[in-house]
This record gives structure tokens, C-alpha cells and sequence, in this order.
């Protein structure tokens, strides 16, 4: 549980500092619902279950006081659920493309960091039903996280005969986790001399308060020099109709949902995870894509940066970012598509 004055760990640093106009660090998602509901139930379910899992929902982000502090989760005493909530409604006839650009809209707009950073909008209209669109800033929560939040906030059943279980509390954590670790080295190698002369002063104030940290910052950082090394070695990316300067505005669309049993039967049978079978499935759509403009795509690899869940299944429940970030090369050329699987497993493992 996260307690007032508790620092942002390394990672959920470093993605606060992300934030950019272009690049706005938002976890934004949708849950659709095939019957309405009321802002007043909405209101009184994040009660109940959302404000009880992390006092974090309560809390703003408070830069540190020094050049080189750390930013801080604090009380809001102004705190009001409503100023969290927004309720809106599609337009007529309320169908999937008016919720797409509503959605790229409201995924548009920067966070207001004068309270805590999240947002929830019920949009009405939706099908005959109604949509929750979420957003949590990357500091509060990651795609897992999230994941746990709005299985928590869901029944199982129209009707629950059960009160939703509490989550188990949290331990604040005793110092940064291996992954905010390896953020720290990367931000420092890549921003400038001042922000990097902060990194040592945090590092040094560490070292004092236990020595046999140099030791494993030291055997660590060889370790984040090796990656640094690769991504700076390697040529970037071709240029694609996929590439071009980031703008504001945003456009959301999204797939069809596939059915997970048909997924993890492909899986299974051809020994892949079901992240390799999708990860294959999309390299495939975009090198069709690219075949469509005429874009010769022999030989062509473009990278995904990959987050991958670094939790123990016992830590399903913390907030913050427990995440490592694979840099996968996709093989666009290959349409094979059990050929293409299998360069897309070596790029994986």
C-alpha cells in the first residue's frame, strides 16, 4: 500500500519524465458493456473497490524539492472522485467507429497532474450499452497492473452473490526494483550531463548507506552497457510509411477478438507461446500491408519494443511498473507464416 511521501521507484521515474505532448505516458484501455449503467453505480463500485486497493488513487505526484530529488506520491487534501469522472454519450446510431474517435479524442489529452493521475469516462450509447474508457498514467500503473485493477472493479455474474475480495496489501518497497535499475543507466546514458550528474549523486548517497551496492550496481551496469551498446550500434530502422513525426492527436482502432482457446491450440501444437503466435500474426498483417503500397519488403525487419510482465504470480496485484522491455526484430519479408514463427521465436527467446 502506498503511503504518503513514498518516491517513485526508477522506472515509474522514468516513464513521469517521458511525458511529452507527442508521447503522453497514458495507459488507456475500454471494457465494453452490453447493458447501461448509471454514473452512480460507477461511482459507488470505484468506492468501494477501486480506493481501497492503493492509497495512490487519493494521492498526486509531488516533484522533489532539489535539483536532483525524487518525486514523491503525497495526499491530496482537495480529493473528490467526481473530478475523476466524466460522463459522456455517442451521438447517434452509437456505433464502433463514433467510439474509436472518441476514444482517440479523450487518449488526446495530457493528464492533469494537480490531482492524482487517472481518469475514468462512461460513455452511454454504446451499443445498446455502455463503454468505460480508463486511463492511468504509466507512473501509477502498467498494462498488468491495470489488468488486476479492472478485474477487481468486475463480477463474474450479472447479479454477485459475493463481495468482491480485498487485495492483499503491499509492501512499500525497500529500495528500487532490478528493473528501475537498469532504467536508470539507460536515461542517464542517453540525457544530458546534469540529469546524469544527479543519477551519481543517487547513486553515491546508495553506496554510502550500504557499500556492497557498488558491487552490484558495478556488475549490473556491465550488463546495461551491453544493451546501451547494442541499441547504439544497431542502424536504425528503414524508412516505412510507417515512419513519420509524432503528432497530438491520436487514432485508436482495434481488432476483432480472437478467440484465446483457438490461440492456445495453435500454441500448443506448433510449441510456441501465445505471445510468438500474435507477434508472428501482426508481422505478417503489416509486411501485407506494406505489399498492398508497393513497398518491397524482401528482407525487410522492423523492431517492436515489447514489454514483458518481469511479476512473480504472487505480485500479480502491485501497482507500479514491474516490466522489462524486449527489443524484437520482425520479420515483415517472410510470408510463410510457419517460417515467419520461427524467426519470430529465435528473435523472442
Amino acid at each position: 500500500m502506498t503511503k504518503a511521501g513514498s518516491a517513485l521507484t526508477g522506472i515509474d521515474t522514468a516513464l513521469l519524465q517521458m511525458e511529452r505532448p507527442t508521447n503522453l505516458m497514458m495507459v488507456t484501455g475500454v471494457a465494453m458493456l452490453d447493458k447501461p449503467i448509471t454514473l452512480a453505480q460507477l461511482r459507488d463500485t470505484l468506492e468501494a473497490r477501486l480506493l481501497t486497493i492503493d492509497q495512490r488513487f487519493c494521492m498526486k505526484v509531488v516533484k522533489g524539492r532539489l535539483p536532483v530529488g525524487t518525486p514523491h506520491w503525497e495526499k491530496d487534501p482537495d480529493f473528490n472522485l467526481d473530478a475523476h469522472l466524466q460522463h459522456l454519450a455517442l451521438p447517434a446510431p452509437g456505433d464502433e467507429a463514433a467510439l474509436r474517435t472518441l476514444i482517440g479524442d479523450l487518449a488526446s489529452r495530457p493528464i492533469d497532474f494537480s490531482k492524482s493521475p487517472w481518469q475514468m469516462h462512461l460513455v452511454d450509447n454504446v451499443q445498446g450499452g455502455s463503454a468505460l474508457v480508463v486511463r492511468f498514467h504509466h507512473c501509477v500503473a502498467d498494462g498488468a497492473s491495470v489488468k488486476y485493477i479492472m478485474a477487481h472493479l468486475m463480477d463474474t455474474e450479472r447479479v454477485p452473490t459475493k463481495a468482491p475480495v480485498p487485495p492483499p496489501a503491499q509492501a512499500a518497497p525497500k529500495r528500487r526494483s532490478r528493473v528501475g535499475r537498469l532504467f536508470s543507466p539507460v536515461k542517464g546514458a542517453l540525457n544530458n550531463s546534469k540529469k546524469t550528474a544527479g543519477l551519481l549523486i543517487d547513486e553515491g548517497r546508495e553506496v554510502i548507506q550500504d557499500p556492497g551496492h557498488l558491487r552490484e550496481r558495478a556488475e549490473f551496469a556491465a550488463e546495461s552497457v551491453a544493451v546501451i551498446g547494442r541499441l547504439l550500434v544497431d542502424a536504425p530502422d528503414p524508412a516505412t510509411p510507417f515512419k513519420g513525426a509524432l503528432g497530438v492527436q491520436k487514432q485508436v482502432a482495434w481488432t476483432a477478438a480472437l478467440p484465446l482457446k483457438e490461440v492456445k491450440f495453435v500454441a500448443q501444437a506448433l510449441d510456441a507461446k501465445i505471445n510468438d503466435i500474435l507477434m508472428a500474426a501482426m508481422a505478417g498483417a503489416l509486411g501485407a500491408y506494406l505489399r498492398g503500397r508497393d513497398v518491397d519488403v524482401a528482407d525487410l525487419k522492423i523492431h517492436a519494443v515489447v514489454p514483458v510482465d518481469l511479476r512473480s504470480p504472487d505480485k500479480a496485484h502491485e501497482l507500479g511498473n514491474g516490466i522489462g522491455l524486449a527489443f524484437v526484430g520482425l520479420p515483415l519479408g517472410i510470408e510463410d507464416s510457419a517460417l515467419r514463427l520461427t524467426a519470430v521465436q529465435e528473435h523472442m527467446d
